[in-house]
């Protein structure tokens, strides 16, 4: 059940991405026609590229989880039978919850820094900071989620040899 809620999050979440990344295309477009014909910058769009590129990044990182898109080095997998190889996959996973903790709570307490001082990009548009540092720490808990629920499932097929449910694909 976890799994299929993680699975629709991710569609979602990719829907974002895509709606971000259209975003970005309209406001490049805009950026550049502003300079060729009224020969002015915007001064926003370099930033909000930025910004928007961040968005898309997390929101897709689940998806792309999800769906096996994350590079895999199968190399030792695929020589062993199916209870070592759900084993490595389940060591994997759990460097990849380790790897999401570490992450995200890196980027929650820069996303708490900027709170708590009211942080404002340098640009001119001067934006609160925490609007494009929230999607870094909801990214990776995200994804540390989905990478639990694969070191589980992997677990559970390691333990009973059942290569039935090895967590998200």
């Amino acid at each position: 059940m976890f799994g299929r809620l993680l699975d629709r999050l991710s569609v979602v979440l990719l829907w974002v991405s895509v709606v971000a990344l259209a975003l970005v295309l309209v406001l490049i477009n805009v950026e550049v026609v502003s300079r060729y014909f009224l020969n002015r910058s915007t001064l926003i769009a370099d930033e909000y590229s930025g910004y928007a590129f961040a968005w898309i990044l997390m929101c897709g990182f689940l998806y792309a989880h999800r769906h096996g898109s994350f590079l895999n080095v199968s190399v030792v997998t695929s020589a062993l039978s199916q209870r070592p190889a759900a084993a490595f996959r389940a060591f994997g996973a759990a460097l990849g919850v380790i790897l999401c903790v570490v992450a995200g709570y890196g980027t929650w307490f820069t996303l708490s820094l900027s709170v708590r001082f009211s942080a404002t990009s340098a640009f001119a548009s001067e934006t609160p900071l925490a609007i494009p540092q929230v999607a870094l720490p909801l990214g990776f808990a995200l994804l540390g989620f989905s990478f639990l629920e694969e070191f589980l499932s992997s677990l559970m097929a390691a333990t009973s040899g059942n290569p039935a449910d090895e967590g998200p694909r």
